[in-house]
């Protein structure tokens, strides 16, 4: 697979100059009726704290986002982004329509990992981050008694501008090997609970690493155990997992086997208040094992896994926390994010990378 290619222009007027790092093709599904002559979307802003409704066509775009001038040429990336974006989209609306991943070719696969790839470094954080790890270097080595500008790596790294080039630049030449990382990983679905709905936010690719102890792990792609989400539907969350995970739950469901089977006769016979005990962890323990069973079969079948309050609240939560400013709703319900920003008022914007 190519990479796509970016174009050098005279400087001029393009046709598109509000571009989209969210595209409408993904908002579209999180679109319903509204006041507007189009469908629209329910929008939180962090920042704001507020709420207000929208056609897809009007948010989480900037102007000339994917546009670089220098002052003498144009480097516009917008139509590549564009044909990335129109191979995906029939393969996201059949999966949406299906309800599965069965049928899907090597092809069809290879544009959907090409478009999560490229959702991951796309948006505004990206640049954002660039431009306040910039500044922390230079705090460091002010602090070191040194003159920033001294440092060749850091110059230029306060104009948004050139901010915009080396991102656009980083996604175009890592394209190919983001794609090729995701493809190593377990792609699956996983289905809202009943009478909820997935978050979208303004980076929708998300990403989560908890160990077996719960112990925050690494965030590379590369990284065992990681774990990468993108929402394509209110209803339907698009997941790609490091494989240990799922041998991780072939292993618990084996051992909870193990454990039930060889209690049998211990609850069967057994009296006191231990016994009792033991008879309602099993009946704790069956619940679990029935769980395991039913992701590991929707894993097998390619369907959705089922999602529970809890596993709703932690999907969710990640669109918020790593939204930079603003989060899309199909029913309007922000109740999870207004809480998160009350108890921790850095979540106002998305998160920001620390120096080692």
């Amino acid at each position: 697979m190519s990479c796509f290619e970016t174009k050098s222009l005279p400087d001029g007027p393009l046709k598109t100059r509000g571009q989209h790092y969210v595209p409408c093709m993904l908002q579209s599904a999180f679109a319903t009726a509204g006041r507007g002559k189009f469908p629209q979307v329910y929008v939180f802003d962090k920042k704001e704290e507020r709420i207000f409704r929208t056609a897809p066509a009007n948010i989480l775009h900037e102007r000339d986002f994917n546009r670089y001038n220098d002052g003498k040429y144009i480097i516009c990336m917008e139509d590549g982004l564009g044909k990335i974006e129109d191979q995906a989209a029939p393969v996201f609306k059949r999966i949406a329509e299906d309800r599965s991943l069965v049928g899907l070719t090597l092809e069809d696969r290879v544009k959907v990992m090409a478009f999560v790839a490229l959702q991951q470094v796309r948006g505004p954080s990206t640049r954002i981050n660039m431009i306040d790890v910039a500044e922390k270097m230079r705090e460091r080595v002010r602090s070191m008694g040194h003159d920033p500008e001294e440092v060749p790596q850091l110059r230029g790294m306060d104009d948004p501008e050139m901010v915009k080039f080396i991102a656009m630049n980083l996604a175009s030449k890592n394209l190919p090997e983001f794609t090729k990382i995701i493809s190593t990983k377990m792609m699956l679905l996983i289905g809202a609970a009943p009478g909820t709905t997935f978050l979208l936010g303004d980076h929708p690719v998300v990403k989560a690493n908890t160990n077996q102890n719960g112990v925050l792990g690494s965030l590379g792609l590369t990284s065992e155990g990681i774990e990468i989400y993108l929402p394509i539907a209110p209803d339907l969350l698009l997941a790609f997992w490091c494989p240990t995970l799922v041998h991780f739950l072939e292993v618990g469901l084996k051992q909870s086997e193990e454990s039930y089977h060889n209690t049998a006769l211990i609850a069967l016979l057994g009296v006191g208040s231990e016994a009792d005990l033991l008879r309602k962890e099993r009946a704790n323990l069956g619940a679990s094992i029935e769980a395991l069973r039913a992701d590991l079969d929707a894993i097998r079948n390619q369907k959705p896994l089922i999602s529970n309050a809890k596993s709703m609240e932690y999907y969710n939560s990640l669109q918020v926390i790593y939204a930079e400013r603003r989060v899309i709703s199909a029913t309007g319900d922000f109740a999870l994010a207004s809480n998160m920003i009350a108890g921790n008022n850095n979540l106002r914007s998305g998160p920001r990378l620390e120096l080692l």
